[in-house]
């Protein structure tokens, strides 16, 4: 009951040449493999389109096997969905939701930690102090790194403004710890005085693997799983968020019923204070870190 509809396949070679008035030159060569997948699936009167659009460094990289799989088991989750439930409590992301929940370039921790805003006093960054304000944590305290030096990863560059990126450490157990920026802001901070080099731009997301298994983020009984978004978005200064469900699954008695629709509403630094995460790991555009994550107080609604 599904076909893929439409494959497409864009490679990319990139020469990146960068001269400074200081006598710095820097030449190196990159490529980029994008790919758009469309699935179909007919069951009946049922009838849903599904879009997955990957990138990769290298060609190799977007495993068509894993990519053809993953996408009809969207497409038949979406055809079959039925209406989201009202929920308040315990939700589970996986798949392209943890993508979307905790890659830098979607969530506000970036916003927060830039050398930028905090000079310009808009950030809540405070060194030391957890990201999650004053509430006791009940979760697993978040590791956040930036990691431009991935090998072949899609966020991966050798510079920024003409200065070498480096690895950093965003959130070190929950608390924030270093700042994102160039040479100009570390400047303003006094940073540079202090031995710190410049980051440049967020690189790759990367968090180490949680202590729990997959199946014990699920309640026992009723559980609400969150498998993608039509749209994540965080506002970046509160951090509150009401995000389109694109596809999820209420799971009750061994048995998944998909749905779809519905919002998702929360605040992103909230769910910091009780996090828990999979000891399974993926990669996927750029984020590598668990593959399920389940936040204490979440809210469903239509």
């Amino acid at each position: 009951g599904i076909e893929l509809s439409n494959l497409e396949v864009f490679v990319h070679q990139i020469r990146t040449h960068i001269e400074t008035g200081t006598g710095i030159v820097i030449d190196y060569p990159a490529t980029r493999a994008d790919a758009e997948l469309c699935f179909i699936a007919r069951f009946g009167e049922k009838v849903a389109e599904h879009t997955s659009r990957p990138h990769a460094r290298r060609l190799r990289d977007l495993d068509p096997q894993t990519l053809v799989t993953v996408g009809a088991d969207f497409a038949r989750g979406i055809a079959n969905a039925g209406s989201p439930p009202q929920w308040s409590g315990p939700v589970v992301l996986t798949g392209t939701a943890v993508h979307d929940f905790l890659n830098l370039n979607l969530q506000p921790l970036s916003w927060h930690c830039s050398a930028r805003t905090i000079y310009e006093k808009m950030s809540r960054y405070a060194k030391g102090k957890p990201a999650w304000g004053e509430k006791p944590l009940a979760g697993d305290a978040l590791t956040i790194l930036s990691d431009p030096l991935v090998p072949f990863g899609p966020d991966s560059r050798v510079e920024s403004d003409a200065q070498p990126t480096r690895r950093l450490s965003l959130l070190k157990d929950g608390c924030y710890d270093e700042v994102i920026g160039g040479l100009r802001y570390y400047h303003y901070l006094g940073l540079l005085a202090e031995g710190a080099a410049p980051s440049g731009m967020p690189g790759n997301t990367v968090i180490p693997a949680g202590q729990h298994r997959t199946p014990a983020l699920f309640e026992p009984g009723r559980s609400v799983v969150i498998r993608s978004f039509s749209d994540f978005h965080v506002d970046p200064t509160s951090g509150n968020f009401a995000c389109e469900i694109r596809l999820g699954e209420v799971r009750e008695d061994c048995m998944a019923k998909p749905f779809k629709g519905g919002l998702l509403i929360g605040n992103w630094f909230d769910a910091l204070a009780d996090l828990r995460l999979s000891s399974q790991t993926t990669a996927e555009d750029g984020y590598y870190g668990p593959s399920a994550i389940r936040v204490g107080q979440l809210k469903v609604a239509d």
